[in-house]
């Protein structure tokens, strides 16, 4: 079956399409890794620390080394 979008960017199984921005945001800690998480701006924050992607900051490496 397949995702309808709905007006807002985000389809009917609550994943954003492919042209809504994302945004990055870093935590940083004392004692533990920096973690920075990918999700869009305007989602709250309990949906962002479980349905999106989080990684240690230290494991990005910006876009023009790839290259």
């Amino acid at each position: 079956m397949a995702a309808e979008e709905t007006r807002d960017g985000a389809t009917d199984s609550g994943h954003p399409t492919a042209t809504e921005p994302l945004q990055a945001t870093i935590v940083h800690y004392r004692n533990a890794p920096d973690r920075c998480t990918v999700a869009p701006d305007d989602v709250s924050d309990e949906r962002r620390l479980t349905a999106w992607l989080s990684v240690d900051a230290d494991a990005l490496v910006r876009l023009g080394e790839m290259r």
